[in-house]
């Protein structure tokens, strides 16, 4: 497929809202809501994490981020518990079976993404790697920018 610059960027745009969709979409199957999947990835990266931790990275007041966890807390994904050293500390950790169990973007990730990851060389596999890296250095630079600005 021969592409110009204009239709490459048309074509990220496109993957970048279909991407957001199908987020929605996995939070609407797991009676959830959208911004429980970010505080979920995250702490799938993160074995365990303060309220403030999770505040800081998904961009949400204190209070959003405890109202967050208690939904998270009532449908069985993550639990509270008293941080050892400092116990008015809490540490937020993810119950990785109940997620995995539930969450249909891993089968996707697990299954079809590596299916079609297959079908591209090597080198190939290479550059897509580098893309999505460079492009997820790019979005989160442009992220920082945004929230610094307000």
């Amino acid at each position: 497929m021969q592409v110009n610059m204009q239709q490459l960027s048309k074509l990220v745009q496109k993957e970048t809202r279909a991407a957001t969709l199908f987020i929605h979409m996995i939070a609407q199957h797991m009676n959830i809501q959208f911004n429980d999947i970010r505080c979920l990835n995250y702490l799938m990266e993160h074995p365990s994490a303060t309220a403030g931790e999770i505040a800081e990275v998904t961009q949400l007041t204190t209070g959003a981020v405890t109202a967050m966890i208690d939904r998270l807390e009532k449908a069985n994904f993550v639990q509270r518990q008293a941080d050892e050293w400092d116990r008015r500390k809490i540490i937020i950790t993810l119950k990785s079976d109940n997620f995995t169990k539930s969450n249909v973007a891993n089968k996707f990730f697990d299954n079809d993404v590596k299916k079609l990851l297959s079908t591209y060389s090597k080198s190939d596999q290479k550059i897509i790697a580098k893309w999505n890296k460079d492009m997820t250095e790019l979005l989160q630079n442009e992220t920082t920018k945004l929230t610094s600005s307000k």
